[in-house]
């Protein structure tokens, strides 16, 4: 028996295999390549931790003999190990362009049809058993599930299951309702599977999930999978048919053979001329619009060409229109931050390419986007009431740039702006900073005037996201209280001479909103895109809020949403769950083992002694509160308790307490309790904002605060004496994620004092008598964030602006000696998102606990709806 839990090395031998390398495990052992000393080929062995008994090796041979071009051969089998065809190729991942997964479907038909020709049920199939090679598709592990056994004299057809009667094989997530029953599985069972298969390849998203495998059982038992087309809005009706028949819960209701099925799939594909571009051009072009959606978006354009973008009239084609759009190809949304022009015709947003931002727009009328050149490090655009021009934020300033080209042309200063918008009188109102009120300017340019003031009565902190209602004058905006009551939506207006308070509207989100012409206010809420009756004469609200939109892809930033409406009614928003997964890599950045099921987790927290994890936990319907896990027993225990939203959390150098921000009583204070769960929370510090980190000696908590005078400053808690909290850092600047140095003489944090965020780190307390009062280094060459220490202080790392995990040496202990930078490894975490942290550190540095999105934001589509208030009749 070869042990599982002992990789075999380099040189090993199997009978006549020599083992090369580890290429992976599995949940029936490990995955090596290897060469047949016999034959000299290169073949992949996996390994079993039990020994095979005789009727599985004379049923393996038998599935050898299997003879297929989309089959991965099985050559030979040994008393613990299999020997496989070795396959050069990647696994497929969703979503996909129609064609493609179409393509990729019918080959796997063609396999299953070979195989149950052959009396062979796969049981296992998944994309984890499926590998894209240049030949095409290959399927793995096929066939040690189940074979029919030869027909006895009454011609009925008995199986003998490889397992022992009533044993559940399989991937849960793709399993059929009979296997779970632990009934009898057939060909229709690995049809059921192909459609779980499908339908992700598709969509991008499993057909049947659930926060635990009881829930999840329970969905593939009695729910319907959602709807592909809510998914993923251009797949064909005929193609959503085959698929729902493969899920069918009854056997006897799924195509019957894989023959049938491919052959239905051909047929569905055919149906529908927009869904069946499967020549080369057109697939390169589908990323954008698809080809089959150019005439009607083409009539819909015209339609508000006739209405000269007066949203009063009705178009004169009044349907409904839905098409999505995703990013141009190796391209990243940068910001969260989207856009349409107010003629409905254009999409506008900032993105990233090998490292580098600009501005983009993408016709509506057009397969192409294409970029503004000399937008470089352009953030959240937004559109002149005629279309032809966009203003945006880059390098500390306010700018503008015309959409049929010419040169950026400078507006202000704005050292981190918040958004903007841009009214018929030629003012633009925006918010410069990420603290304080907005201001208004001229949009050819002059000195900015007080536009909102902040309340301190509501301690508010920050105005963000205006935008003008229809009459220029009056506008919406999101401010952040000290209190959650506080925080919201508010209503303001330009005056001669007088400067708005604003006015908080009674509609629940902790997002900004934005007027639809049809008289309605748009807004996050629970995730899901809501809209509510709004009359912007009255600046009244009224009657209940309904969803529009599902699945509106969270953001980090403060009350921004990824959602845009134009003035006459086009509406795009982003659409996706934005998961993540908390994922162990090495200093390469290969993945070595993943914690718990995907979800939204941020300020990922290792114990000091690295054996439990506390972490943000982030839930659209239940809030937000502080979750461990035991990396030992490998089990999730809730933390906090309260009704309130718990986030932040900070070990104490022992590891006995942990410290987290709460707004359960009306504001943000710090509490603190035993980390065993045990025993009532304690009031540490009333009306915080962000923990960040301990003190290793115990005497210290290092937090931010945000003035509105000052920004973001870094302040210190003392534990022993007074425990009278003061300033570390109180700058016109902002500083966040601070972080002790092991040995409590430095302090590692992030600043936008260079104009951009970087990672510094200076001397703690500035009077230590081991350095020079008030020493600094910047850390950072070119934009950082997320500094962590490894735990013996030799190292130091941190988030570059493109987001690679950066490591820099330290040299000296009494002298701070830094190193250069050097890239470890490509994250999908950019440079600054936010206040929040996405990974930490193991204790010898060896290895990494990232949160980053399940998904490349590129995969994100942008669904964008032309007379979508016509679906309110």
């Amino acid at each position: 028996m070869i042990p599982t839990h002992m990789p075999l090395s380099a040189g090993t031998r199997l009978g006549p295999y020599e083992i090369l390398s580890l290429l992976g495990t599995g949940g029936m052992g490990e995955v090596y390549r290897a060469r047949d000393t016999r034959l000299d080929r290169i073949v992949a062995i996996k390994t079993s931790q039990e020994r095979f008994t005789e009727r599985f090796e004379r049923e393996a041979r038998a599935v050898a003999a299997l003879n297929h071009p989309n089959i991965c051969t099985l050559h030979d089998i040994g008393p613990s190990y299999l020997v496989m065809e070795f396959i050069d190729g990647t696994q497929p991942k969703g979503p996909l362009p129609l064609a493609e997964a179409l393509r990729i479907g019918g080959q796997i038909c063609d396999a299953l049809d070979a195989a149950h020709r052959r009396g062979i049920t796969h049981r296992d199939l998944k994309p984890g058993n499926i590998l894209m090679a240049k030949s095409g598709v290959k399927l793995l592990d096929f066939g040690l599930a189940k074979m029919a056994a030869a027909p006895s004299g009454n011609d009925a057809t008995q199986t003998l299951p490889l397992t022992g009667g009533n044993t559940l094989l399989g991937t849960l997530p793709y399993m059929a309702p009979e296997q779970l029953e632990g009934k009898e599985a057939d060909a229709r069972t690995d049809i059921f599977a192909f459609g779980a298969v499908l339908y992700e390849l598709i969509t991008g998203k499993r057909a049947f999930q659930g926060e635990s495998q009881a829930s999840l059982i329970t969905a593939i038992m009695s729910k319907e999978a959602a709807p592909m087309t809510v998914l993923q809005p251009l797949t064909p009706g005929p193609v959503e048919r085959v698929v729902r028949r493969c899920l069918a819960k009854d056997p006897d209701d799924r195509w019957q053979s894989a023959r049938d099925l491919k052959e239905a799939l051909s047929l569905s594909a055919q149906s529908e001329p927009g869904a069946t571009a499967a020549s080369a051009p057109a697939r390169r072009l589908i990323p954008w619009v698809a080809a089959g959606l150019m005439t009607a978006v083409a009539a819909v354009l015209a339609a508000l060409m006739v209405t000269g973008g007066d949203f009063r009239k009705e178009p004169a084609d009044a349907r409904v229109w839905r098409f999505a759009v995703s990013m141009p190809a190796q391209t990243s949304l940068s910001g969260d931050s989207i856009a349409v022009s107010p003629d409905g015709r254009m999409l506008s947003f900032a993105g990233t390419a090998e490292g580098r931002t600009l501005l983009w727009v993408q016709p509506f009328d057009s397969l192409n986007a294409r970029a503004l050149q000399g937008t470089e490090g352009a953030t959240f655009p937004f559109w002149s009431p005629d279309s032809r021009s966009i203003g945006f934020f880059a390098q500390g300033k306010l700018r503008k740039v015309e959409v049929s080209g010419g040169s950026t042309q400078t507006i202000c200063n704005a050292p981190f702006g918040g958004g903007g918008t841009w009214n018929r009188d030629g003012t633009i109102l925006f918010a410069p900073n990420l603290s304080g009120g907005l201001l208004q300017v001229p949009a050819g340019g002059g000195e900015p005037a007080l536009a909102t003031a902040l309340d301190e009565s509501r301690g508010e902190k920050l105005h963000r996201w205006p935008q003008f209602l229809p009459d220029g004058r009056h506008f919406v905006y999101f401010a952040r209280g000290e209190r959650p009551a506080d925080t919201g939506v508010y209503v303001g207006a330009l005056g001669s001479g007088s400067v708005s308070k604003g006015m908080k509207l009674p509609v629940s989100t902790d997002s900004m909103a934005m007027y639809a012409p049809s008289g309605h206010l748009l807004f996050v809420h629970g995730g899901a895109l809501m809209a509510q009756r709004f009359d912007a004469d009255r600046l009244q609200v009224s009657g209940q809020p309904f969803p529009i939109g599902e699945q509106v892809v969270p953001s980090v930033s403060f009350g921004l949403a990824p959602f845009s409406v134009s003035a006459n009614g086009v509406l795009a928003y982003r659409r996706g769950a934005g998961s993540t997964q908390l994922t162990w890599v090495d200093r390469e950045g290969k993945r070595l083992g993943q914690i718990g099921a995907s979800g939204v987790y941020l300020f990922p927290r290792l114990s000091p002694d690295g054996n439990r994890l506390a972490v943000e936990r982030r839930d659209p319907e239940k809030g937000v509160d502080i979750w461990q896990f035991d990396l030992r027993r490998g089990a999730w225990s809730r933390f906090t308790l309260d009704t309130g939203s718990e986030r932040c959390p900070i070990w104490s150098p022992d590891g006995r307490r942990i410290v987290f921000v709460s707004n359960r009583d009306g504001i943000e204070n710090l509490y603190q309790k035993d980390s065993n769960g045990f025993g009532k929370d304690q009031l540490l510090l009333a009306s915080t904002d962000v923990p960040w980190d301990w003190s290793a000696d115990g005497q210290y908590i290092v937090y931010s605060y945000l003035d509105p005078k000052t920004s973001w400053d870094l302040w210190v808690l003392p534990l022993n004496g007074s425990q009278k909290p003061m300033p570390f850092l109180q700058t016109p600047f902002n500083e966040w994620q601070a972080q002790f140095s092991p040995n409590g003489r430095w302090l590692a944090y992030t600043s936008d004092e260079s104009g951009n965020f970087e990672v510094c780190v200076r001397s703690f307390p500035e009077t230590s008598s081991a350095s020079t009062p008030g020493q600094k280094f910047q850390i950072s060459t070119a934009g950082g964030a997320e500094p962590r220490w490894r735990k013996d202080g030799r190292e130091l790392f941190y988030i570059a602006a493109d987001g690679k995990l950066m490591a820099v040496e330290l040299n000296g202990e009494a002298r701070f000696q830094p190193g250069t930078p050097n890239p470890l490894f490509q994250t999908r975490v950019s440079g600054f998102k936010g206040y929040a942290l996405h990974y930490d550190v193991s204790t010898d540095g060896k290895r990494f606990l990232v949160s980053a999105p399940v998904e490349d934001s590129a995969s994100f589509p942008t669904i964008v709806e032309v007379n979508w208030t016509r679906r309110l009749k």
